[in-house]
């Protein structure tokens, strides 16, 4: 009788569809609009981000960002306006720069960059696909007694940041 009663179990459970998998999933509606994009979508144009901070540029560097990560991934192409079936398009929500280790001095000898923001793709008919509204990454930077290599500092903190959030916005949407 015991043996019915598993057979029976097992035939059900494998006949449902469910799955013994030791594979760590994503939950939610993003893996399957992940998936839906990755396997339908192969021409994407890369909007103009809004940005909505004081930071004059960080629009223009986000923007070569993705376009690199895409020209360099394999399975999107990055193509005109015209030609996209996906349009990829978000807003740099925020931008702080503050000191976050100091000397004996008092002076500040290293500081911390913060940008946040938020991306979406929307397929031609503008049905939204893909969407995550908190896109954000921190580095330090050194701080020294020399304006102009502080602003150095400071700008390669904000290259390598936006670098990261290409490289997330592109994982999302490209790989599984």
């Amino acid at each position: 009788m015991k043996r019915v009663v598993l057979i029976v179990t097992m035939c059900l459970l494998l006949g449902c569809g469910y799955r013994f998998t030791l594979q760590e999933t994503r939950k939610g509606p993003e893996r399957l609009k992940t998936s839906a994009i990755s396997r339908s979508i192969q021409k994407i144009y890369i909007a103009p981000f809004i940005n909505r901070t004081p930071k004059r540029g960080l629009e223009n560097l986000l923007v070569n960002a993705l376009v690199y990560k895409f020209n360099t991934g394999q399975g999107v192409e990055v193509v005109s306006k015209q030609e996209a079936e996906a349009f990829l398009s978000g807003e740099i929500l925020s931008y702080e720069t503050t000191g976050v280790a100091y000397t004996q001095g008092k002076y500040t000898a290293t500081g911390r960059v913060v940008i946040v923001l938020k991306a979406r793709v929307e397929d031609k008919n503008g049905i939204l696909l893909w969407e995550n509204p908190q896109l954000s990454d921190q580095e330090d930077f050194q701080i020294g007694s020399n304006a102009a290599q502080t602003e150095d500092n400071r700008n390669t903190a904000i290259r390598r940041i936006l670098q990261r959030i290409a490289e997330q916005v592109y994982e999302e949407l490209i790989v599984m």
